[in-house]
């Protein structure tokens, strides 16, 4: 017994002994990483996920790093002294680089309890949140309301879907799911979105998952025949600035830290939010359907006043078809030869369908107009007729130049011409009137007889401004729903406004009144 017990207070001791020199090894490897010198130069390591991180080609042939991400990493840096030093990899060796201390840091970074072993984490500087980009076939299948709704139809419809090496899917039971070795008849693994799309494009997978904004790049630069439909997954997690325990000091990263949260106040950071988000989004928005029926209306409605206008100059068939296709196609020439450009995605606003409707609704009408002229002789004269004409042009044409506003403005943020509240107005102004001041040159009269064309400029330019600050009041983020609601207000109040100002018949702001310029003369 005596023996039992000296032998279990042996254990006792040694036990304590055991913890007491885990405690101490853990306190100097915390010590260790607390008391190492603060850098001076910072290795980065990255990997192509545009629009945050890629590689850019210069005038002169040189090669840089460039990118939202390299952007922010840059300015926040620069604020506190440091250099970097960029070095590429992909995805899952970065982050085996920042354990063994061959990279100090790394962007984009979802925080685990895994990676807390081996790296710090800076304080969230933006938002990720993921989507399914998926064929469309296989999309209208899908009706999930949760991740495990998601998981259980993805099973069931044994959807081959892509998948990037090393990344934290926002839900940790989710990403457990997509790497699962009980998935992988199913789920393809690939080492970065280079090869993911490439995988796309050559049917390896249906589908994909990922970053919202950069699933729409991929997209949008390898164009593939089959649609892609991209299914949101309100999945969202923030992201970090992750640091190499081996070779940067915490007193660094609060360093970082204190610098972050300054620079996302800041007005910098908008304009490079700006610069890499909005030019992406827009023309994603542009292409939706909502935004597709919208200017397919606003093409009709000009087309329609160019109708009417024809009819009343007793044109042909041609010069109808010119009248009605004027407003639309000149403003976007016009923009092409001012940004040296072609007008890219927002090309979109004119495709070959939009002419294809454009044609018919010309060709109806002109048969139409011609069988009702045989039917009435007196159409000439009649005055209520003569009225609802040109109530209907008015009509037209404000809506067209409302919908032709958010061309003008899109075009500068996808060109990346600055500053947007200066030159966003200004092209909004090109796209909706242009067209139609060519038109009524041509015709040799002002359409809307009620609107002066000063005036009707005036509008196109106050609201072009309103959409612009919508814009830069969103910029710190943006999303579709802020762009599409920002869209249809200013759509609407340049609409009612022209209406407005041809129903009360404002005049123009002139130095002098013509009543004041005829007294004098007199």
């Amino acid at each position: 017994m005596n023996f039992l017990k000296l032998f279990i207070s042996i254990l006792i001791i040694l036990k304590s002994f055991y913890v007491l020199s885990d405690q101490v090894t853990k306190e100097e490897a915390t010590l260790e990483c607390e008391n190492l010198p603060d850098k001076k130069t910072l290795t980065v390591v990255w990997y192509v996920n545009e629009p945050y991180q890629y590689m850019t080609v210069t005038s002169n042939g040189n090669t840089n790093v460039s990118g939202m991400d390299v952007e922010l990493i840059n300015a926040i840096a620069s604020k506190i002294g440091i250099n970097i030093e960029y070095r590429q990899g992909n995805w899952y060796q970065d982050q085996l680089d920042i354990q063994s201390g061959d990279a100090d840091m790394t962007s984009g970074a979802t925080y685990t309890l895994e990676r807390n072993n081996y790296a710090y984490f800076s304080k969230p500087y933006r938002l990720e949140e993921f989507s399914l980009f998926i064929i469309e076939p296989l999309a209208k299948k899908l009706q999930f309301k949760n991740n495990d709704e998601l998981m259980a139809q993805i099973r069931l419809f044994n959807l081959q879907l892509g998948i990037v090496r090393g990344t934290i899917y926002g839900d940790q039971k989710f990403t457990d799911f997509l790497f699962s070795e009980k998935n992988q008849d199913i789920i393809k693994i690939y080492q970065n979105n280079t090869e993911l799309i490439n995988g796309m494009v050559k049917k390896e997978i249906e589908g994909f998952i990922s970053d919202k904004i950069v699933g729409s790049v991929n997209i949008l630069s390898k164009p593939t025949d089959r649609k892609i439909i991209e299914v949101p997954l309100n999945i969202k997690t923030p992201l970090h600035f992750m640091f190499s325990k081996k070779t940067v000091s915490l007193n660094l990263v609060e360093q970082f830290n204190f610098a972050i949260e300054d620079f996302l106040a800041s007005s910098e950071y908008k304009k490079i939010i700006k610069t890499y988000i909005y030019h992406i989004l827009l023309p994603k928005s542009i292409d939706s359907r909502w935004c597709y029926i919208i200017g397919l209306l606003g093409s009709l409605a000009f087309a329609f006043s160019g109708i009417i206008l024809g009819a009343k100059k007793n044109s042909t068939l041609f010069g109808t078809f010119l009248f009605a296709i004027l407003p639309s196609v000149s403003s976007c020439i016009m923009l092409d030869l001012i940004v040296n450009h072609d007008t890219g995605h927002l090309n979109l606003y004119f495709t070959p369908s939009y002419f294809y409707y454009i044609f018919i609704t010309v060709l109806l009408s002109f048969t139409a107009i011609k069988l009702f002229s045989y039917y009435n002789k007196q159409i000439t004269e009649d005055s209520y007729l003569e009225n609802s004409l040109n109530n209907t042009i008015a009509v037209c044409d404000s809506f067209g130049q409302a919908t032709f506003i958010i061309i003008g403005v899109a075009m500068v943020i996808v060109h990346k011409i600055e500053p947007l509240s200066f030159w966003g107005p200004f092209f909004s102004f090109i796209t909706s009137n242009g067209g139609t001041i060519i038109r009524d040159f041509i015709v040799g009269e002002n359409s809307i007889k009620r609107i002066p064309r000063g005036v009707s400029i005036e509008i196109t330019i106050l609201w072009g401004i309103i959409f612009s600050l919508l814009l830069d009041m969103y910029g710190n983020n943006p999303n579709y729903d802020t762009i599409k609601y920002s869209m249809i207000v200013v759509v609407i109040g340049a609409f009612i406004t022209n209406l407005l100002v041809y129903h009360f018949g404002f005049l123009e702001w002139r130095f002098r009144s013509d009543k004041i310029i005829s007294e004098a003369e007199k």
